[in-house]
């Protein structure tokens, strides 16, 4: 317990958590064909998705669970929860594992 002039209280807690981060966006299908989300595209359901760490290695989340692979939403949504933070200059890679239908992969590095 802590101490002030001798005296003790026992009753005060102190929790902690250990930090993470989560990544996550959208998967969608490019209707017009320019590489940028508007409003003419349209969310891909189903999209199996991965993660790595920066040394392409399987991910552990904070608790020291594996993260699995993810399944895009009705909207296209997805997200990788509890992952650890990591250093400065380090990532993580989110890979496309499998796609419903015969997409191809839209115009790269096109927007911000």
């Amino acid at each position: 317990g802590l101490t002030q002039n001798g005296d003790r209280d026992e009753t005060l807690d102190f929790g902690f958590v250990k930090p993470s981060v989560s990544v996550g966006d959208y998967v969608w299908f490019d209707v017009n064909k320019d590489g940028l989300q508007d409003a003419t595209d349209r969310p891909i359901e189903g999209a199996v998705l991965s993660i790595v760490g920066p040394d392409g290695q399987p991910v552990m989340d904070v608790n020291g669970d594996p993260v699995g692979d993810v399944t895009t939403d009705a909207s296209g949504k997805y997200l990788f929860e509890k992952l650890p933070v990591l250093g400065a200059g380090e990532k993580y890679t989110v890979r496309v594992m499998l796609l419903p239908g015969d997409y191809i992969p839209t115009k790269p590095e096109v927007g911000d």
